[in-house]
């Protein structure tokens, strides 16, 4: 099994686990008279289930990289579960196994290992280089090509879907800023391998004028290096989604094609600002380098 398949069905299986295990800390706490090895269990499972609820309604794309507090909290649950199963001689195992292997491990896996993408820096898409000529569908199947984005700065941003929350808290970070985008000339295009209909409810909900525009068959993402097999969690195909996905990307251009920002995030937590776009796009105004 590959390493993608083997994250898609963790965190599935994760997730479920934590909150199954979160839901009958907090009854088994209550029912036992607040039992300190419950407690633990308690203290070290509602955080990550805090954090996965406030992920799914968040309103911005990135988070510390390593949840230390998170991870912390999980720590001292554990350690009160383990005193409250072995020095209090509890008659069940099962809050140290909540805390200690779901709430613990199962974090530290999570943070270090399928947050972490592993990507390897595709060549083809380094700031200096000339944007490969890939070609994309708009959302009512018209093909568009890349070339036909010069003579403006033009943001790319490859994001996985409407299913994933940090890339469309990222759309909205961005959406957010479209008047002084406009203002400036610079055009913004969304490209994702999701269905037509996804990518029209997205417009739909934007209400700005970007450019929607559809990876069918993932043949800019391979292209430019940025194809990710099997990114989906399991069990969303039963939405409508690929299993295989793209990697979050953010590539700049200017006016000639020459890319002068890529951003190809290793942790799909943290997103660049917003700022930074403008920052690049106008510091490269500056420079003379291409007339305006």
């Amino acid at each position: 099994m590959s390493r993608s398949k083997l994250k898609s069905l963790y965190i599935t299986l994760y997730i479920t686990l934590l909150v199954l295990a979160g839901m009958h800390s907090i009854v088994a706490f209550i029912s036992s008279g607040f039992a300190v090895a419950w407690l633990g269990a308690v203290l070290a499972t509602a955080p990550m289930m805090a954090f996965f609820g406030w992920l799914g309604l968040s309103q911005t794309p990135r988070t510390s990289p390593n949840l230390s507090y998170h991870l912390i909290l999980a720590l001292v649950g554990t350690i009160i579960s383990a005193m409250g199963v072995f020095v209090e001689n509890f008659n069940s195992m099962l809050p140290l196994i909540y805390s200690g292997g779901i709430a613990l491990l199962g974090t530290l896996v999570y943070v270090f290992w399928y947050s972490r993408f592993g990507r390897h820096r595709s060549a083809v898409i380094e700031v200096g280089k000339v944007l490969p000529q890939f070609s994309v569908e708009e959302v009512n199947g018209k093909s568009i090509d890349s070339k036909q984005f010069r003579g403006n700065y033009t943001i790319f941003l490859f994001f996985r879907g409407n299913w994933c929350p940090l890339c469309m808290a990222q759309i909205k970070e961005i959406a957010a800023q479209y008047q002084s985008l406009e203002a400036n000339g610079v055009r913004v295009a969304l490209i994702s391998p999701q269905s037509h209909a996804n990518t029209q409810k997205l417009a739909r909900t934007m209400e700005v004028a970007f450019d929607y525009l559809v990876d069918k068959d993932f043949q800019a993402a391979k292209k430019l290096g940025i194809f990710q097999e099997d990114g989906l969690p399991m069990g969303m195909q039963v939405m409508g989604y690929d299993s295989d996905t793209t990697l979050p990307t953010v590539i700049i251009t200017d006016p000639l094609g020459n890319i002068i920002l890529s951003d190809q995030t290793d942790n799909y937590r943290v997103r660049p600002e917003p700022a930074l776009f403008n920052e690049v796009i106008q510091t490269h105004k500056k420079s003379g380098i291409v007339p305006m």
